[in-house]
């Protein structure tokens, strides 16, 4: 373990360490949360972190060099974002509604996932490349699109401030590792970018005059 912290190539001194790192942030901002208040929580935001951590526990195990700091941490923060919505759901009494939407978005993802691989052998090579729709490598990266949304419609109430302070700083940090590890993913760095703008657009007192503008339009 403590020589692999010291290798050159992937230790303390890389990408490849804190880019995990920075991720387990989030999950000591999870385990807080988990103390907290659960009206407060945020049930959209802590779905769509559960089911990106998910999508990057398998990007973990597939990326080169492959990264178990990054799946053992994605691991316990998609658990912990599960438990964090279920128990949210139920203090606001949305859980028989969170219920319904998971049962029909898994079957939606299985049907998806099926027809696409009876698809595969009629698709052109430039969908079947190494970071093409039939990878992980460009599934996780468009689930981190689930966070830029959430970032721009939830709830100004739920904001939790350490949380995004860490999504923005994470964003940074992997919009650079995406260029580091093989294959190189332009979309994981361009998403990562985006939601790290999201983030630091939802910290900022700006976002409640644009806000503010909308609903005076409406």
């Amino acid at each position: 373990m403590w020589t692999r912290v010291m290798d050159p190539t992937v230790g303390w001194r890389t990408t490849h360490f804190w880019g995990p790192v920075t991720n387990w942030g989030l999950v000591a901002v999870a385990a807080r949360d988990m103390c907290g208040n659960k009206s407060e929580t945020d049930v959209g935001m802590a779905m769509t972190l559960a089911l990106v951590s998910l999508c990057f526990m398998r990007f973990a195990w597939r990326v080169h060099p492959r990264n178990l700091l990054l799946l053992a941490c994605h691991g316990v923060h998609a658990a912990m974002q599960a438990v964090l919505a279920r128990r949210a759901a139920q203090a606001q009494a949305r859980h028989l509604r969170l219920g319904r939407r998971m049962t029909f978005a898994t079957l939606g993802v299985c049907g998806a996932c099926g027809l696409a691989q009876y698809l595969r052998p009629m698709a052109p090579a430039s969908l079947t490349g190494a970071t093409g729709p039939y990878t992980i490598f460009f599934w996780a990266p468009m689930s981190r699109w689930g966070i830029f949304y959430r970032n721009l419609v939830a709830p100004s109430d739920r904001i939790s401030t350490m949380q995004t302070a860490l999504q923005a700083i994470s964003g940074l940090v992997w919009a650079r590792y995406a260029f580091v590890i093989s294959p190189v993913n332009y979309n994981l760095a361009f998403v990562q970018a985006a939601c790290a703008l999201s983030s630091l657009f939802r910290l900022a007192p700006t976002r409640t005059v644009v806000a503010r503008f909308f609903r005076l339009r409406h």
